[in-house]
């Protein structure tokens, strides 16, 4: 029905191995987990849009209710994606994915999200042909 090209689907690679979710299944489990863990996300992520992560990450400058927002928001988008936090097993493996990466990740979701819906309202506004009688 759909080709390799037109499917939506949300891809990233972190340390080397790739991932691939499917969009709808993903808010979906986001809804859901938010929902359990009573995480206002709409309101966590306002909070997160409005911050410079890169500046102020590096400055310190991240407010206490800017740190709570993030850790809320990483730690629902870890269980979502099934990605632990950091940390080295005792056979010397890295596994995880370290804040920086999670940041990463989440913004791509956020970008690819806003890209999806802006297409998605395209189509609908597109003017729609009917085949001839």
């Amino acid at each position: 029905m759909y080709s390799s090209k037109e499917r939506k689907i949300f891809r990233f690679e972190l340390n080397g191995k790739k991932y691939a979710y499917d969009p709808l299944a993903l808010y979906r489990k986001i809804a859901s987990v938010s929902q359990t863990k009573e995480i206002d996300l709409e309101s966590e992520m306002s909070m997160l849009k409005a911050l410079d992560f890169e500046a102020e990450s590096k400055t310190g400058t991240l407010t206490a209710v800017a740190m709570e927002s993030l850790d809320k928001v990483m730690g629902l988008f870890r269980e979502v994606l099934g990605l632990p936090a950091f940390a080295i097993d005792d056979a010397g493996n890295e596994t995880g994915a370290t804040d920086e990466e999670m940041i990463g990740v989440m913004l791509s979701f956020v970008e690819f999200s806003n890209d999806l819906k802006k297409n998605t309202e395209t189509m609908q506004n597109s003017p729609t042909t009917t085949p001839a009688a």
